[in-house]
C-alpha cells in the first residue's frame, strides 16, 4: 500500500547508483515518491531508475558529481524542472581512503572533504531555497559512527564525517523555523562495497553477512521521513546487532 505521507513527494538521493543510495531510491519510490536518483556513473543510476519504473514507481536519473559545485547546481535545476520542488534530499554520497598519515597523498586526503563535506554543503545549499519556496522539507545527511569516534588508518575519512556531524548540527538549528527537518544518520558497518574500496586488499573475501543491509538503512531513511509532521529524529544511529567473528 503506498504511504500517503510520501505519495506525490519528490526526493532528491545523491550517490544513488549502488549501495544505501540505491536501496534508499528503491524503498522511497516504493512507498509512492518520485525519486531523483544522482550520481556520477550513469550507466549504473540508469539501472536504478529502471529498476523503480519496472516497478511502477517513478524515478529520473541525473548525473551529478557532488564535489563539483557546478553540476550540483546543473543537477538542481533539472531535477526541478522535471520533478518539481524537492520535498527532502538525502546526502547519501561519500568517499573514503583509508592509509597511515604518512602515505596519504594530498589529493586523497582533500577528496574526501570534496565529496564528504563539501558535495554535503552544495546540495544542502541547492535544496534549500527551493525547499522554502515548497513550504518546508527534510534533509537528511547519511554520516557515519566514524564522525564520532577516531581509528588507525582513518584520519582523512573520519574527520571528515566529524565536520558532517558538525554542519548538520548547525543547519539543524538554522533551518528549524523553516520547517525543515534536518536529521543526520549515522550508519556503523554497512554491506557495500565500502570496505573493499576504502581498504584496498585488506576485505577480500572476509564475510560481512554480520553487517547492517543496504536495505536496513533505507528502511530507516523511510521511518524518518514518514513521522509526524511534529516529530523529528534528529539523529540516529544504526549498527549490526552482532559483532564480527
Amino acid at each position: 500500500m503506498t504511504d500517503k505521507s510520501l505519495h506525490e513527494k519528490t526526493v532528491w538521493i545523491t550517490g544513488a547508483s549502488r549501495g544505501i543510495g540505491r536501496a534508499v531510491g528503491l524503498a522511497l519510490a516504493g512507498a509512492g515518491a518520485h525519486v531523483v536518483l544522482g550520481a556520477r556513473n550513469t550507466g549504473q543510476i540508469n539501472h536504478a531508475a529502471d529498476a523503480i519504473t519496472a516497478n511502477g514507481g517513478r524515478a529520473t536519473a541525473m548525473e551529478l558529481d557532488v564535489s563539483d559545485h557546478e553540476s550540483v547546481r546543473t543537477f538542481a535545476a533539472a531535477a526541478r524542472d522535471a520533478a518539481g520542488l524537492p520535498d527532502a534530499l538525502i546526502n547519501n554520497a561519500g568517499a573514503g581512503v583509508f592509509r597511515p598519515l604518512e602515505n596519504f597523498l594530498p589529493d586523497e586526503f582533500e577528496s574526501q572533504f570534496r565529496v564528504n563535506v563539501f558535495g554535503t554543503f552544495y546540495m544542502t545549499k541547492a535544496a534549500v531555497p527551493l525547499m522554502k519556496q515548497n513550504g518546508g522539507g527534510h534533509i537528511i545527511n547519511v554520516s557515519s559512527l566514524a564522525g564520532e569516534n577516531a581509528a588507525r588508518m582513518g584520519s582523512g575519512y573520519f574527520s571528515s564525517k566529524w565536520a558532517v556531524h558538525g554542519f548538520t548540527r548547525c543547519i539543524f538549528e538554522e533551518l528549524r523555523e523553516d520547517d525543515i527537518k534536518v536529521t543526520l544518520l549515522c550508519p556503523g558497518s554497512v554491506d557495500t562495497r565500502f570496505h573493499h574500496e576504502s581498504h584496498p586488499g585488506s576485505h577480500d573475501n572476509k564475510d560481512q553477512s554480520w553487517m547492517v543491509s543496504p536495505e536496513d538503512v533505507a528502511k530507516t531513511v523511510l521511518h524518518v521521513l514518514t513521522l509526524p509532521p511534529e516529530a523529528l529524529v534528529s539523529k540516529l544511529d544504526i549498527r549490526p546487532q552482532r559483532k564480527p567473528k
